[in-house]
Formats: structure tokens, C-alpha cells, sequence
């Protein structure tokens, strides 16, 4: 028997991929069975901004396309809410349409498309991995890994995390596929999700992702890019590309131009948070934008260590600890150390250097990343809260987690052979 060919160490095994994707899909479902059921549902963010669908949907359910929201500032345009929970997208459209089917609640249907959004993003992660890991496990469990880790939990009361993330992994998955070959299904696939995230300014977080990680490739793929840009049949590509990208931003440039004669729905405070149109004044962002703090990521540990349980090193409550949870797990944690540190794979300092910026990036002004990435990317100027940058933290870890998973698969596998098995 070929030991690293018929197990689960092959590169691709389509019938052993799709029965561990199946048994690990169905424990994450059996772990959120009540909020299936009915018996269990979303709390704080998640479930406070279900006004907003419960109109859209009741509205489409009745053949109405809500143009107006009469609950919203004594009444105005509904269609710059569209954007905030996604309701352009065809699975929000299609999740309202089975209420038909079941004749289930608004409020049912709304967790059931919540649920499956956290395991569409995990899918993402594992198509995208599935790229740089060499073998089949290790996609499968990281797959499994993003699937339990704090994402999941912090989705649950923090709609935020899950919805500035969601389009991320397939949009990462065109991407690496660009730098590999650059062509124009992989430009249009890369476009089309860059395009579905900049429905509304959530799109930014994604987009100060890339520029990070754009900015790493020029220690190891300079050559590369100039190459793209010196090729013009790439030149059309990227502007079929961007023409993608403008018809899909279509909403937020509405949104953008109508800015004058809309209400916004933001907390105000002393001081206008909001200065030349919808850019945040700096100190806005310093003093009333919600950013981790250095606790959140003794949390990567354990959880009770940041939360004082134990030690009382750091506040149970207060403003020690933001509301996006970092864990994924002890062991998942120290495979992820062991493959930033033992991986050879070519992206690997694109992704260290990555994982490292995004983490002082989700601490705010304080620590100058912040301030240096808002005067040298403009779309970081729309947004306040860096602690949702928690997804892609997490995300751009994984990625070290299956290189662990890996080195740990090589040495078992030079292991056999040596003992000749």
C-alpha cells in the first residue's frame, strides 16, 4: 500500500474530501442545532439589526420591493440599508424565498441564512487553503479548526465580524490563483468578490486586507507584478476586471451621492463623528471607535487566562477586551506556531508580515499601524472599529496552521519510510 497516496495525505481525493467536508459540516450543525430549531437564538448586534431584514422580507413576501422604510428617523429611503446585512445577495433573496416552502417565521428563516453564512465562509477558507497546503488533512482540518474557533462564537452576537469578512477567503482563493496565473476567469472571479463586498463601506476591511498583503509581495513577487503590467492582454483583463468591480459597487456609489439626504444611523456624540461626507475625522476613530486591546490575544492561550479568572491579570469586564474573540483552539495554536516557524512554502512571509500588521492594526491608534496604514490607504478613513479586523486575524493564521498540519504529515510520512513500513 502507498501509505501517503491512499490515506488522507493526497494532495486531492475527491470522495475522501467530500466525507470529511460532510462529517465535520455536520457537527458544526449539531453544534448549533437549538439555533436551528428555534430554541436558541443570535443575541447583542447579531439579532438587533433583524428589523432591517424582517421589512425586506415581509416586503418581498408580499410582492413589495421596500423602497420606503417608515420606522427608520420618522421615515426615509430604505435602499442604503440594503447593503448592511447583505440583502442584495442571492442567498439572502433565496433563504426569503423558502419561507414559502416551510412556512417557517421571518425569524427562523433569518438564523438558518445566518448559519449557513458562517459555514460558506469556512468553505471559503478551505478552497482557499487547499491552494498552499500540500496535503488533503490539512485543509480538512483547518476547515474544521475556523469552523469551532471564536469566528463562529463571536458571529453569534456580533454580526459585524461575519459580515465585513464573508466574501474574503473566495476573493483570497482568485487571488493566490492570479499569482499563479493571470487570466481573466480568475480577474472576473477575483472582481466579482471584491465587487459583492463593497455593497456598503464594510468593503473597506477587505480592501485594506489586500493592500497589506500587496504590499508583502514586493519582497518576493516584484518581478511578477511588473510582468502583469507590462503584458497588455493583462491590461484589458484587469479593466474587465474593474468594470466588474463598478457594477457590483453600483449601491455604495448611490449611497455615497445621496449622503446629504440621508439620516445616518450612527451614535452620536459630542463632536460630529462624521467630516467630509462619510470620512471619520481621526480622533472619532481614536476615541469612539471600538479596537482590541493586547488581552485579546493572550486569549489565543486560553480564554480565562485574558479574562482574569484565574490570575486577575486583566479585567473581567470594562474596556480591557473587545467583543471579537481570537481563539481556535490550544493545539491548533501551537501547529501554527510550529509552521510559521518550520514552512517553506513561497507565501509564507507574505502571510507572517500579513499576520502581523492586521494584529497591530486591530489595536487601533494606538500603536501607530493604524495611523500609518489611514494616511497611506484612503478607504481605512470610512470605517471606525478595528477589532472587526478579528476574521482576517484569524483567517491569515490559519494559514500557518495547515503548514503545521503539513510539517507534521512529512515528518510522519519520512518516519515510515525510514522504518521501511
Amino acid at each position: 500500500m502507498n501509505f501517503k497516496k491512499d490515506v488522507l495525505f493526497a494532495k486531492k481525493n475527491r470522495k475522501t474530501e467530500a466525507i470529511f467536508i460532510s462529517l465535520i459540516s455536520m457537527l458544526f450543525f449539531l453544534f448549533v442545532y437549538k439555533i436551528l430549531t428555534a430554541q436558541s437564538m443570535l443575541s447583542h448586534d447579531s439579532i438587533r439589526w433583524y428589523g432591517v431584514y424582517h421589512l425586506f422580507a415581509d416586503s418581498l413576501l408580499n410582492g413589495i420591493f421596500p423602497y420606503w422604510d417608515p420606522f427608520d428617523s420618522c421615515g426615509q429611503p430604505f435602499y442604503y440599508n440594503l447593503g448592511i446585512l447583505r440583502l442584495y445577495e442571492p442567498i439572502t433573496v433565496g433563504f426569503i424565498m423558502l419561507q414559502k416552502v416551510f412556512n417557517s417565521s421571518i425569524l427562523s428563516i433569518y438564523h438558518w441564512e445566518y448559519i449557513i453564512r458562517i459555514w460558506l465562509v469556512a468553505l471559503g477558507v478551505y478552497l482557499c487553503y487547499r491552494q498552499t497546503n500540500k496535503y488533503l488533512l490539512s485543509s480538512c482540518m483547518v476547515f474544521a479548526v475556523f469552523l469551532f474557533s471564536s469566528f463562529a462564537v463571536t458571529s453569534f452576537r456580533q454580526n459585524g465580524v461575519l459580515y465585513v469578512f464573508f466574501w474574503t477567503p473566495l476573493a483570497m482563493y482568485f487571488f493566490l490563483k492570479l499569482l499563479k496565473d493571470f487570466s481573466l476567469y480568475n480577474v472576473i472571479g477575483f472582481s466579482f468578490f471584491i465587487g459583492l463586498s463593497l455593497i456598503n463601506y464594510q468593503g473597506v476591511y477587505i480592501l485594506t486586507y489586500l493592500f497589506i498583503f500587496i504590499l508583502t509581495l514586493l519582497i518576493n513577487k516584484r518581478g511578477y507584478l511588473i510582468s502583469v503590467f507590462k503584458n497588455a492582454k493583462n491590461l484589458v483583463r484587469i479593466f474587465a476586471g474593474i468594470i466588474v468591480v463598478v457594477i457590483l459597487a453600483l449601491p455604495l456609489l448611490g449611497i455615497y451621492i445621496e449622503k446629504d439626504k440621508i439620516i445616518p444611523s450612527v451614535r452620536l456624540r459630542d463632536k460630529a463623528e462624521i467630516s467630509g461626507g462619510i470620512n471619520l475625522a481621526y480622533d472619532s476613530i481614536e476615541k469612539a471607535g471600538t479596537h482590541s486591546n493586547i488581552a485579546d490575544f493572550l486569549e489565543l492561550i486560553f480564554p480565562p487566562v485574558a479574562r482574569g479568572y484565574f490570575w486577575h491579570w486583566f479585567p473581567v469586564s470594562g474596556a480591557a477586551l473587545s467583543e471579537c474573540f481570537l481563539y481556535i483552539g490550544i493545539f491548533p495554536l501551537v501547529l501554527g506556531i510550529l509552521g510559521a516557524v518550520k514552512s517553506r512554502q513561497e507565501y509564507r512571509k507574505n502571510f507572517l508580515i500579513t499576520l502581523v500588521l492586521v494584529g497591530l492594526l486591530m489595536l487601533g491608534p494606538k500603536y501607530g499601524i493604524h495611523r500609518l496604514i489611514y494616511f497611506l490607504f484612503y478607504p481605512l478613513r470610512v470605517t471606525r472599529h478595528m477589532h472587526l479586523f478579528a476574521g482576517f486575524f484569524i483567517f491569515t493564521l490559519l494559514y500557518f496552521v495547515g503548514q503545521g498540519i503539513d510539517f507534521v504529515i512529512d515528518n510522519t510520512l519520512a518516519k515510515f519510510t525510514k522504518d521501511g513500513r
